[in-house]
């Protein structure tokens, strides 16, 4: 009996459909971010500051780099003015690329402000 009821509602919920019916057009909504929800402001904040602490690192990481290419040869590392400048290029290449935008400028200067 129970089993014949929940039969007859989910058959009077459903809407018809017919065999072979397309099941839609298969275009999906476009998705447009409301980026004045609670939330996105203090979001966008942790993604600009991170951004600045990764440059902040990345001139760190210059400095030790140009270190092992100076200081390397004398105390008899070997290869070390390679590794040294790939280091310098490393740095100098992901500093640059995130310096460019400009939330992430504004927290390196925030940090030593």
């Amino acid at each position: 009996m129970f089993t014949t009821l929940l039969l007859a509602i989910g058959e009077a919920a459903a809407p018809p459909t017919t065999p072979g019916a397309p099941k839609g057009d298969g275009v999906m909504p476009k998705i447009e971010p409301d980026m004045n929800a609670p939330g996105v402001s203090g979001f966008l904040s942790f993604i600009n500051q991170l951004g600045a602490w990764v440059v902040v690192a990345a001139a760190v990481t210059f400095a030790i780099s140009l270190l092992v290419f100076l200081l390397g040869p004398v105390l008899g590392m070997g290869r070390a003015r390679q590794v040294g400048t790939i280091g310098m290029l490393c740095a100098v290449f992901a500093g640059g690329l995130l310096a460019l935008f400009p939330g992430v400028s504004d927290g390196v200067g925030d940090i030593f402000a």
